[in-house]
């Protein structure tokens, strides 16, 4: 019975790295189709935006990077198009590797945006054992391009957003350990009204650009998250500055500050 309990159970060990690392891994699920806006003076001629274009994001901490790539695109002028964006996740954590990924339908009428499906799913590989998800990650985008020529100037206030998100699934949880299901039945994301400041040169890696710093804060509340038998909800508020930077069609580094901690996403590559 000792030697059954000790195959077939989930270890101390195990549960301990699922609970550390399992919220980081959904909450990029989550936050792919609304995690990186990208914007353009003209939402369809930003200079990524065509078939095998793209960019990549990297935030910090974590080393996450994210890749877009544009495929499928088809357009008719500058304001309507329609592409697919394919979505690829990294998350280094010591010692395992962890992917995902997401597959989103955009059309872009008279510059408003329509994101027509989603999906995703993700794993993560250690050495030694196996905590995989898999599943659904679905949502609402609201403001994917909700810049695109709004911004006019230093102390322009621009409307809050609102969006939702589910994710459920199954962790198996190393060999012997069985599936757990794993469910999220509702993420909800607000911002408050957003203030445009002074424009600023920002140095990235892929070159310096004048960008517009668009400050708020934004409010993630998700209740009712059941994992091995426990249910968790969420409350955190944090602090954003999104430096958009209108010659290359996107808002190139956010920054966060909640909770006593800092974390920051950058656009790392154009293609």
């Amino acid at each position: 019975m000792q030697k059954n309990a000790t195959r077939g159970a989930v270890s101390c060990r195990e549960a301990s790295f699922a609970l550390r690392h399992l919220p980081v891994l959904i909450a990029a699920l989550i936050g792919v189709a609304a995690t990186q806006r990208a914007h353009a003076e003209l939402a369809c001629d930003a200079p990524w935006m065509h078939t095998n274009g793209g960019f990549t994001t990297t935030s910090s901490p974590g080393d996450q990077k994210i890749d877009y790539l544009v495929t499928s695109f088809s357009k008719h002028d500058g304001n309507n198009c329609s592409f697919d964006v394919r979505v690829n996740m990294k998350l280094a954590i010591p010692g395992h590797d962890s992917d995902g990924g997401a597959v989103l339908h955009v059309t872009i009428e008279s510059g408003k945006v329509h994101v027509e499906r989603q999906t995703a799913k993700g794993s993560e590989q250690s050495h030694t054992d196996q905590v995989a998800f898999t599943g659904i990650a679905s949502g609402q985008t609201t403001g994917l391009l909700s810049y695109v020529g709004e911004i006019t100037g230093e102390g322009q206030r621009l409307a809050g957003t609102r969006s939702e998100s589910s994710v459920s699934g199954q962790v198996a949880m190393g060999p012997g350990g069985g599936n757990l299901p794993v469910s999220i039945p509702k993420t909800v994301i607000t911002t408050t009204e957003k203030q445009v400041g002074k424009q600023e040169q920002l140095a990235t890696a892929v070159g310096k650009y004048e960008c517009w710093p668009v400050s708020y804060d934004q409010r993630t509340q998700s209740n009712g998250m059941q994992f091995m038998g426990r249910t968790v909800n969420m409350d955190h508020v944090a602090h954003v500055v999104d430096y958009f930077c209108p010659a290359a069609g996107l808002v190139m580094r956010s920054q966060r500050t909640g909770g006593g901690q800092s974390s920051s996403k950058a656009i790392t590559a154009l293609h």
